[in-house]
């Protein structure tokens, strides 16, 4: 082969191989290209997949970067109200700003005073605080609920408020209380200790107390709180509120609060006024009432069996007569004569009650016990002094000197049950 042929075979090769480079060149740049257009679609593809599921999405997603475009007020008071206590809390330090100038934590701090009864006043030391109302309805419950709002608060007061709610066992009100120490009675749950302290150093369970004490109705603190746990906060609220406006520990005021937590069907109350005003209990209460009394008690205590025997000499109904027979001979362990009759059963249990022989007396002249109790007590003729002491009742006074409070009030023209330490009485 000649230089001239050898030259152009070489020639013919470098052409080639600058071709294939180009040829290989275009083909990468043409599959970068493809790839670009591919994630470009992919891309403008689910944008518009994830706008849809945004738009679809219900109420509750509140907090994704569209929904908040399109919230309102009555829409985040709605996700709010199904919020537990901690996430409220945590929401505390949330400023972003809704409708109306008012901002996430505002809404936030409102939901935890209405709903969960926090204890904004104690949060902040007292003082006035800024209140406007909004109304909005809860979707839940399908009611209109007037909402108290907070405005005027800064970031030093939400501080204060969050290292209030974090650092505190019990950052709530004594209502708040209340509902925490019932949930746990009517569930049998054993009572935290620091609730139950917490709340009994609360104004109205130091108010509770003092009447108890001082009307002659004292209990220990458990079993207050057993009693108080069995009725509503109302009946709480509205003793308080009396008590603010006028000091009453009058006999008549403890056992009016005390008749309110009969009617809740308190046990502990009806075991109350069974053990310390008997005669009250026999005298004055309503046949329902004393049922019910009759059902709560204890009778292997004296109390049982002397209200019994008591409502058997009374003048009520019938149907309490049969319902006293019916536990009095249970109370001893005898079968209830299939003949019943009144008489016999008083001769029975309570022969000194009667003033004749039981074939003359009718069940409807059957003497009442207190006036029982005052007939044997004139026979003996003789008065005595007694001079009141401190936490004295007449209930206590007549107890101890085996007399009644109706002859104490008569012989010293008392008009009403309240004593004074160093009153003089006479006694029958």
């Amino acid at each position: 082969m000649s230089l001239k042929e050898i030259s152009d075979v070489t020639m013919d090769k470098t052409i080639w191989q600058k071709r294939s480079r180009f040829l290989a060149q275009a083909f990468i740049l043409s599959g970068a290209l493809n790839i670009a257009l591919l994630a470009t679609f992919c891309f403008f593809l689910l944008g518009e997949r994830k706008n849809q599921v945004a738009f679809d999405s219900p109420p509750a997603e509140i907090f994704s970067d569209n929904q908040k475009k399109m919230s309102n007020n009555a829409e985040v008071l709605n996700v709010f109200c199904e919020k537990n206590f901690q996430e409220l809390v945590e929401l505390l330090s949330n400023k972003e700003l809704l409708e109306d100038g008012y901002s996430k934590r505002d809404f936030a701090l409102a939901i935890l005073v209405a709903f969960h009864q926090f204890n904004l006043e104690k949060a902040l030391g007292g003082g006035s605080l800024q209140q406007r109302q909004i109304l909005f309805s809860r979707h839940s419950q399908g009611e209109a609920i007037d909402l108290t709002i907070f405005p005027g608060l800064d970031d030093e007061h939400y501080k204060a408020i969050l290292l209030y709610a974090k650092t505190e066992r019990w950052p709530l009100t004594s209502q708040g209380l209340f509902f925490e120490i019932k949930r746990s009675m009517e569930a049998h749950q054993l009572l935290d200790s620091t609730l139950e302290e917490t709340f009994c150093l609360s104004q109205e369970f130091l108010a509770i107390s003092t009447l108890m004490h001082r009307s002659g109705f004292s209990l220990p603190k458990e079993e207050l709180l057993e009693m108080l746990s069995q009725g509503n906060w109302r009946s709480i609220e509205q003793l308080y509120s009396q008590q603010k406006e006028s000091q009453d520990l009058s006999v008549e005021r403890g056992r009016s609060f005390l008749l309110q937590y009969l009617d809740q069907r308190s046990r502990k109350a009806a075991c109350l006024l069974l053990k310390n005003d008997l005669e009250f209990t026999v005298r004055r209460l309503s046949d329902d009432q004393v049922l019910f009394v009759l059902d709560c008690a204890d009778y292997k205590e004296k109390h049982a069996y002397a209200l019994l025997k008591a409502l058997l000499c009374s003048t009520r109904g019938e149907r309490v007569f049969r319902i006293a027979a019916e536990k009095l001979y249970a109370s001893v362990g005898e079968p209830m004569p299939a003949q019943w009759n009144l008489l016999q059963t008083v001769q029975r249990f309570f022969p000194e009650a009667l003033k004749q022989s039981p074939s003359s007396q009718p069940p409807a002249e059957v003497a009442p016990a207190s006036q029982v109790v005052s007939v044997n007590m004139e026979k003996k003729g003789k008065k005595g002094k007694y001079i009141v002491q401190e936490g004295d009742s007449l209930w206590k006074i007549a107890r101890k000197h085996r007399c009644s409070i109706e002859g104490i009030k008569e012989i010293n023209r008392l008009d009403s049950e309240r004593l004074k330490p160093g009153q003089e009485l006479q006694l029958p």
